[in-house]
């Protein structure tokens, strides 16, 4: 098992130790703690939380709660959000997921969401069925649109779908020789932010087409035993996130990751 796999276990185990004991406090809300620049950066990242985790945590202590923050990955978040082991969290709006939790309508962050390809590949793309005759790098547990889900159904029939459980590895296949995938998709400022800072810019080129624009919303799991009113919980965080807008607090704090 490598160090990355391990400390992933290590920190799942000790949530469903904290969350199933007396060692874990019974009104301190469970929050996912992901690797999602410029939106959330892990507890280990000392110098700056992510625009998202920053304003997670500045409205949850105007609303007075205690929290922990659970380095979890992608697929354990889904299912601790449906046991209501994990309290909150920020997705984009997906129908399927109302019946696991209620989310707020005031968006925390909006992001674009695009492809990036091997910078001197050539490849161009101006429709989202071009991407049917490449090879695609796909993050297991990303969200992405239906239409493109769509399309990865057909090409995993083909074997055109490579996953991965990191984004900076799937980057590394974009540039591997010979390249084990031709394109991947995410956020654009995420993958912007993870190329530079594996010092591939040059290397890896974001294309300009955009495949949505998403709205991030606060969720809330049906079966915290926290949020005894999640209703009235989400009401109260939108409006805070309202204020922050207003007063131009959001803005500052936007502006520190170039957003």
């Amino acid at each position: 098992m490598s160090i990355t796999a391990s400390r992933v276990l290590q920190h799942c185990m000790l949530l469903v130790l904290c969350i199933s004991s007396a060692r874990c406090p019974a009104n301190v809300l469970q929050l996912n703690d992901i690797d999602w620049p410029p939106y959330f950066f892990p507890s280990s990242h000392q110098a700056q939380p992510g625009i998202g985790k920053a304003l997670l945590t500045l409205c949850l202590q105007q609303l007075g709660y205690e929290f922990n923050y659970n380095n979890l990955p992608i697929k354990r978040t889904h299912y601790y959000m449906q046991t209501g082991e994990l309290d909150i969290t920020v997705y984009s709006y997906q129908a399927a997921r109302e019946d696991a939790v209620l989310y707020g309508k005031e968006p925390i962050f909006i992001s674009s969401y695009g492809f990036a390809v091997k910078a001197d590949s050539g490849i161009k793309i101006t429709k989202i069925d071009d991407i049917t005759k490449l090879t695609f790098g796909h993050l297991a547990g990303l969200s992405h649109t239906i239409e493109l889900n769509r399309l990865l159904i057909r090409m995993r029939a083909l074997n055109k779908v490579v996953e991965s459980y990191d984004l900076n590895a799937t980057l590394q296949q974009l540039v591997h020789s010979p390249a084990r995938i031709d394109i991947t998709a995410n956020s654009k400022e995420t993958l912007l932010w993870r190329i530079s800072s594996l010092g591939l810019s040059d290397q890896i080129r974001v294309l300009d087409f955009e495949l949505a624009s998403k709205a991030y919303y606060i969720a809330v799991s049906k079966n915290s035993t926290v949020i005894t009113e999640p209703q009235q919980f989400v009401q109260q965080f939108d409006a805070c996130l309202r204020g922050l807008k207003q007063s131009g607090q959001y803005n500052r704090i936007a502006s520190r990751y170039g957003l």
